[in-house]
């Protein structure tokens, strides 16, 4: 059997246990359902990390919800719930709290998408909430768990990724694009040396704009120089032609040219912080021309064998 047939026999074993877990604690009296939610909660933690689960759990939010497992807690009233609580929710070492927070925002995706009509919260409310929480908790969708956190939560720690990006996915980037820009920005301030998820957020954002499908209105508008500075820095890689073609342009730039290129890496990388695939084309190619306009492209002097530590400090795959 292939993973992925082995996959869709886990998940309906799984559904299999969760909906006779939902009838059990529907069948429940209020004053004994507590004892009756930590089946479902085992079973929609595995289910979590399954290909296809939050689908699926999303198609049972409604049919959850109705056999109480929220009763007597604020999740049962989740027109007051707070978006920035899910701060704390989310990054809880108490895997109900992660759970039930989980199936909450799945509950109230199902709300925003126009799938379960809630008594208690319209479909903008829903969408207004989870909008909110996904700008509160933009590092779950874009960073690896740190070590404190898989301490504190193990695995919990990608089930919460898993979920913010599942909401996401449903929600839509269009409405948490300015949110994030600013995100981003905050933290090219501090300089960081691991530049990774800051990249990945600059590419979401990127494939927003060429999406035909997402209207970002007047949304993103202070990316530019953020995309740019990774894919479209100078004239030579300006519409983002690719590093074989980025190469074969340089061959044939004249010194003029070359230093041209040179200045507007490295005006991009003080401004941002970030460094272009193609500056490190252009570092390589200018390694046997001219020393000069290598350090221009560096950003500091160069001389000598430093310009080969400059090569590898640079690389970006």
């Amino acid at each position: 059997m292939t993973n992925q047939g082995e996959n869709a026999g886990n998940l309906q074993r799984l559904l299999a246990n969760l909906d006779e877990a939902i009838e059990i604690l529907a069948r429940t009296p209020d004053y004994a359902k507590a004892t009756k939610t930590n089946r479902v909660l085992i079973a929609l933690r595995k289910i979590m990390m399954l290909e296809g689960g939050p689908e699926a759990i999303e198609q049972r939010s409604s049919l959850i919800e109705a056999a109480g497992i929220f009763n007597g807690s604020d999740w049962s009233q989740p027109q007051i719930l707070q978006p920035s609580l899910t701060k704390y929710s989310l990054r809880s070492a108490s895997s109900d709290v992660v759970l039930m927070e989980t199936l909450s925002e799945i509950r109230l995706l199902a709300v925003a998408r126009g799938t379960y009509q809630h008594p208690s919260i319209s479909t903008e409310q829903a969408h207004h909430y989870l909008t909110q929480v996904l700008a509160l908790n933009l590092e779950l969708l874009f960073t690896a768990p740190s070590e404190a956190e898989r301490t504190q939560q193990g695995s919990l720690a990608l089930l919460t990724r898993r979920l913010l990006n599942y909401l996401v996915e449903g929600i839509g980037y269009e409405y948490i694009v300015d949110r994030l820009v600013d995100e981003i920005w905050r933290m090219l301030q501090q300089r960081p040396i691991q530049v990774d998820s800051v990249k990945q957020m600059i590419l979401q954002i990127a494939s927003c704009r060429v999406n035909p499908d997402i209207e970002l209105g007047i949304s993103g508008q202070g990316a530019d120089r953020l995309i740019s500075s990774l894919f479209g820095t100078t004239n030579g890689c300006r519409e983002d032609p690719g590093l074989d073609v980025y190469q074969q342009r340089l061959e044939g730039m004249d010194a003029a040219a070359l230093q041209y290129e040179a200045t507007g890496f490295a005006r991009a990388m003080h401004d941002t912080g970030l460094v272009s695939p193609y500056h490190a084309v252009l570092l390589r190619h200018l390694l046997t021309i001219s020393d000069h306009t290598l350090a221009e492209a560096s950003g500091f002097p160069v001389r000598g064998v430093t310009a080969c530590c400059v090569i590898e400090h640079w690389h970006t795959p």
